[in-house]
């Protein structure tokens, strides 16, 4: 998206804030906007004065205009009857049309992306935040009546500042997550969908039976398996959601290549690892990935390895 056309829906979107009533001077996120650049506040400004120049029309214009469009509503009731008598089916596919284009019109679009580090605490326009894991990706669409996010597959933690007049809806293949405030995280894998919730409630669907709600709240995690067959929710500690955040992993059984894999996606890590059957080591624990020397201490001590650091490059080979 071109910068001035990303610029343009931003505006639309605070200024279409403002008249609904919104105090857009108490908007953390609007100011944090206007302090981006400072063209932000020259095409908000702009925006303002168009509108009230509109507003100052003289009012013989204006009711020319009001009588121009009565007499189009007119000449309409007359074709109307027209098109039911002959084109019944082509009237109904072009009102479609015309609903689908003016109703679904985004106020803010934007494509978030992390390739191969974690990217937290992206702010969003009314606040909301989110966090990322590698390899994910989030289109956020806001409209005047909700609040989209088409999540690919990976993991992703969602921070959602209250809007009752504009859920917030995460879309991905395996269901459909509502919420109007809250914190959780969605776990989106090939195989699974996974919601787990620190704070508030939310509303899952499964796309095989989107009248099915499913409420999963504080201190619970809820999966949708491949077949969209959901698991009992389970009791989880609200505290330690989405820890990977922070740089925080718990495994169990995992890899010891994934496990490094996990922590290259917050530091900057070269590993070589000497055969598969060394890459496939099991690792249970906590670990943080910024006490990566504690990790390494401790590997030879569970496992028949040797660690060699060598010109930024970590060897991990058979103990001989």
């Amino acid at each position: 998206m071109r910068i001035r056309e990303k610029i343009d829906e931003q505006v639309t979107f605070w200024a279409s804030l403002e008249r609904e009533g919104h105090d857009l001077g108490r908007h953390k996120g609007f100011a944090r906007w206007l302090s981006e650049d400072e063209g932000h506040q020259q095409a908000f400004l702009e925006e303002k004065r168009l509108v009230e120049e509109v507003k100052a029309l003289p009012r013989e214009f204006l009711l020319e205009i009001k009588n121009e469009v009565r007499g189009r509503r007119e000449q309409i009731k007359r074709q109307r009857i027209l098109i039911k008598r002959l084109i019944p089916l082509s009237a109904c596919m072009l009102l479609v049309g015309y609903l689908a284009f003016f109703m679904e019109i985004a106020s803010f679009k934007q494509l978030y992306v992390a390739t191969h580090k974690v990217q937290s605490d992206i702010a969003l326009p009314d606040d909301s935040r989110i966090s990322l894991d590698a390899k994910t990706s989030a289109e956020v669409r806001y409209y005047k009546s909700k609040r989209l996010v088409q999540l690919s597959e990976g993991k992703a933690v969602f921070d959602v500042r209250p809007n009752p007049k504009a859920p917030f809806i995460i879309e991905t293949e395996r269901g459909e997550i509502w919420v109007v405030g809250t914190k959780f995280e969605v776990i989106n894998h090939d195989s699974f969908l996974r919601v787990s919730v620190s704070e508030g409630i939310v509303e899952v669907r499964s796309p095989k039976d989107r009248a099915t709600v499913l409420r999963v709240g504080r201190g619970e995690s809820l999966s949708l398996d491949a077949k969209h067959q959901t698991s009992e929710i389970q009791k989880i500690d609200p505290d330690k959601v989405a820890s990977w955040q922070y740089g925080r992993y718990l495994f169990h059984q995992a890899s010891l290549q994934e496990v490094l894999e996990e922590f290259g996606k917050h530091i900057d890590l070269r590993v070589n690892i000497e055969g598969s059957k060394i890459a496939s080591l099991p690792i249970s624990g906590s670990f943080d990935v910024n006490r990566l020397d504690d990790f390494l201490k401790v590997l030879p001590l569970v496992h028949p390895v040797r660690i060699i650091q060598s010109a930024g490059i970590i060897t991990i080979k058979p103990r001989s």
